[in-house]
């Protein structure tokens, strides 16, 4: 995390050296090319050589400054085990332990026990309370639809809605606040149908004030879907769907695969769910979306 690198190429460069990603791994979570990754660390690396870059523990009034890059990384370690961009495994259980105690660790300092890192801590739990139900036994994905919620685990999800209540310390709210709300909103029904689409909209419009981006925009849109339904969000996503940032990024094919299904025009849903198919790296999703097209070819003539 040292201070002569941006905000991005710190948290680069932690993801790859300290916490071991690819860079597959490191470019999925950027939206990047794995050449401009690649290159960009080859760089760092010569920066490090040319300036003599010697790495310490930073000074009290850096740690600070400096909390942001660590939490952003740590939040993009949880993603990538949460959902692994490569692969044949759907998660990586480890590795989100590993970035739930890193957390854990930085809230026994009494100097982080603040608001947004208890916001952040409480995202990950009410995401890992869920892993037992988004796979069958055949390891196939289980839509969050049809996911068992007894298989929750309710204790984990308690201990999430603890660090959410010690997050509101303080009346700014970061990002991890505002996901962590829409994760809660899930996670305080124990039946799908109850689920409160709207205030979960509600959350994504502050989430896109406050995080201005083509996948919070998206991840709206899904919820937008739900309260006004899949022709509504297909004209809503238009404003996306030629964003250059998510040319390869496949769950915009998906979402739209998704509308269109929803609203009968199965053609549609069939030719974007192809489209989706190339961009996908994780072994788990490819099947997914092969059985989604399999299930409509049938529907067809």
């Amino acid at each position: 995390n040292h201070p002569s690198f941006s905000l991005e190429n710190r948290m680069i460069f932690s993801l790859k050296m300290v916490l071991g990603l690819g860079v597959t791994e490191i470019a999925a979570a950027f939206l990047m090319k794995k050449e401009t990754v690649s290159q960009r660390f080859v760089r760092l690396k010569k920066q490090i050589r040319q300036d003599k870059i010697k790495f310490h523990l930073p000074s009290e009034e850096r740690l600070h400054a400096r909390l942001d890059s660590v939490l952003t990384t740590l939040y993009l370690m949880f993603n990538e085990g949460y959902k692994c961009s490569v692969g044949s495994k759907l998660y990586d259980v480890e590795l989100c332990k590993e970035a739930i105690l890193l957390i854990g660790n930085l809230l026994k300092n009494e100097r982080f026990q603040l608001s947004k890192v208890h916001a952040l801590m409480a995202l990950m739990l009410f995401q890992f309370a869920r892993f037992n139900s988004r796979l069958n036994s055949n390891d196939k994905i289980i839509e969050l639809k049809d996911q068992c919620r007894d298989s929750w685990d309710w204790a984990i999800i308690d201990l999430a809605f603890e660090h959410l209540q010690k997050s509101m310390g303080d009346k700014q709210l970061s990002i991890y606040h505002l996901e962590a709300g829409i994760l809660a909103c899930h996670c305080s029904k124990k039946n799908y149908e109850d689920t409160n689409w709207a205030e979960i909209l509600a959350y994504y419009d502050l989430l896109l004030k406050k995080k201005p981006s083509p996948i919070t925009f998206l991840n709206r849109t899904i919820a937008y879907s739900k309260v006004y339904g899949p022709q509504k969000a297909l004209i809503e996503i238009k404003n996306i769907q030629n964003n250059k940032k998510l040319k390869s990024y496949y769950y915009l094919d998906f979402a739209i695969a998704d509308f269109h299904e929803n609203c009968g025009d199965i053609q549609s849903a069939s030719l974007f769910y192809k489209q989706a198919l190339p961009k996908i790296s994780n072994q788990v999703e490819i099947a997914f979306v092969k059985e989604k097209i399999l299930e409509l070819a049938k529907y067809i003539l």
